[in-house]
């Protein structure tokens, strides 16, 4: 969408050096270990809403035409794209960008819409090894779980198997405080309010419920806990379609399967050992939490029997 990956050229390689500094594309797992030989691929794109570390993410320019971020999940990479930048999409502006081997857990978020994926990141100090979590909202249906089966495939090392992915989880946390004011929702998805910022809402069978989400108190599942079977699908294999051009090149060497990033970095084994030793970290660091101030209701709940009005985009 909006022009990602058209064309030849270095798109998105030879822009990733703007994210150094924060998700800036150097392994944290891997650290020194080369990206990779060959042509780098889209193999999947979003439009997305993006909250790291529960912030929001903020647009160069909010009442562009086009006001989202764009992710791309390429053979080596993941980026969080900003298309209302000057120059797009001859010149992209990446504002994120993460090694795949750094990819630590998947949740599922509650609604159809939202992904948390967990990334294995460094202390303020640099002295220890720490998780932490980029949330998406999709804007367009399918979207989700296109990006979470891609993601999941991605995560296996070129040189593993099935069994070195990261663990795929359901959010049961926002579900279970969604009870404590919901009984018996039957449907919930996001959407800007009147005031132009992204809201949860909720519909039961007799009423509509506003809610401010604060994604910095949200809690992951513990880490062997609410795991998710996923359909290994197309995207594991090796020729899983590419959505757009080649954004770099770099040799001809070819990978059989999972990630193509994982050259002279550390074995299967010891990645997945690092990936479990990050995810217990956060086990330990928020036990006893329980996540409240995640989701805030705003204004009470609206009856349906005051409907007067129904407006929609065709």
């Amino acid at each position: 969408p909006d022009g990602l990956g058209r064309g030849g050229g270095s798109g998105l390689g030879a822009s990733a050096a703007a994210a150094r500094g924060g998700g800036g594309g150097a392994s944290v797992l891997a650290p020194g270990a080369s990206a990779g030989e060959g042509q780098e691929r889209v193999v999947v794109c979003a439009r997305v809403d993006v909250f790291v570390c529960g912030k929001a993410l903020e647009l160069h320019q909010k009442s562009h035409h086009t006001p989202h971020f764009l992710c791309a999940v390429t053979n080596k990479g993941f980026y969080i794209v900003d298309p209302t930048a000057p120059g797009h999409p001859e010149t992209l502006k990446v504002v994120q960008h993460r090694d795949l081997r750094d990819m630590t857990r998947l949740v599922k978020g509650m609604t159809s819409h939202d992904l948390h994926v967990g990334w294995a990141a460094l202390t303020a100090w640099g002295q220890a090894l720490c998780e932490e979590f980029v949330t998406l909202i999709c804007h367009q249906d399918g979207q989700r779980n296109e990006l979470l089966g891609r993601l999941f495939a991605r995560s296996q090392p070129s040189s593993g198997g099935v069994t070195h992915r990261v663990p795929a989880q359901r959010d049961v946390q926002m579900g279970a405080l969604l009870e404590g004011f919901v009984k018996d929702p039957e449907l919930a998805t996001y959407a800007e309010s009147a005031d132009g910022r992204l809201r949860l809402f909720v519909l039961s069978d007799a009423q509509l419920f506003e809610f401010s989400m604060h994604f910095d108190y949200w809690l992951p599942p513990g880490s062997r806990q609410a795991l998710e079977e996923l359909d290994e699908g197309p995207s594991a294999m090796p020729g899983s379609r590419a959505m757009g051009s080649v954004v770099s090149a770099a040799g001809g060497r070819t990978v059989s399967r999972g990630s193509e990033s994982d050259i002279q970095g550390p074995t299967p084994d010891e990645l997945q050992a690092l990936r479990d030793r990050v995810r217990l970290r956060t086990d330990r660091d928020r036990e006893g939490a329980a996540g409240e101030g995640t989701l805030v209701c705003l204004g009470g709940p609206r009856s349906l029997r005051a409907l007067t009005k129904l407006a929609f985009y065709p």
